[in-house]
């Protein structure tokens, strides 16, 4: 997952600078997303059967479906507050917003990879005679270590958006 985001990245960055534009973004996300499916064929391949089970079925709308809402409202939420903001501030000052909400949001890049592994875990240390033990010293250090990344991004959020935008964008660092 790590890989397909620094991938993703490394795409989006290059497609942007050949002047792609928007879908250049779609582009890297769609590219990133087929390599690695192409890359994974093999593995998904040997592990692939043709079956259907309505007990596993039940348990994972169990564990899924109510994280359905939360997702749909998260995307609501991080797209809302442009059209939000298009009606009461100028379309130039919407563009600084994004590119700053964009370079304060690669935080979430350090979390959406450590995020699949998480509640695997969390469920393997349950019952466990250390298990409480282990996750707690195991969230301090994650909490230190997306604290530091925070940090980090709002140190370096002025340098970032000045080295990798144009001067009309450079107000966007007061976002990040």
């Amino acid at each position: 997952n790590l890989a397909r985001q620094i991938l993703n990245l490394a795409l989006k960055v290059a497609l942007l600078a050949l002047g792609f534009g928007v879908t250049g973004v779609l582009l890297a996300d769609l590219l990133a997303t087929a390599l690695f499916t192409l890359a994974l064929l093999p593995t998904l391949s040997r592990h692939l059967t043709l079956s259907f089970s309505w007990r596993l079925l039940r348990e994972l709308l169990d564990l899924g479906l109510p994280k359905v809402p939360h997702g749909f409202m998260l995307q609501v939420q991080n797209l809302a507050d442009r059209r939000i903001l298009r009606e009461f501030v100028s379309l130039s000052e919407v563009g600084i917003y994004g590119w700053g909400y964009a370079f304060g949001s690669t935080v979430k890049f350090a979390i959406s990879a450590f995020e699949p592994a998480w509640a695997p875990f969390i469920y393997s240390q349950l019952g466990k005679p250390e298990g409480q033990k282990t996750l707690a010293r195991l969230v301090t250090y994650v909490l230190a270590g997306f604290t530091s990344c925070a940090l980090g991004v709002a140190l370096l959020g002025r340098e970032v958006v000045r080295l990798m935008t144009a001067p009309a964008f450079h107000a966007a660092a007061a976002v990040v």
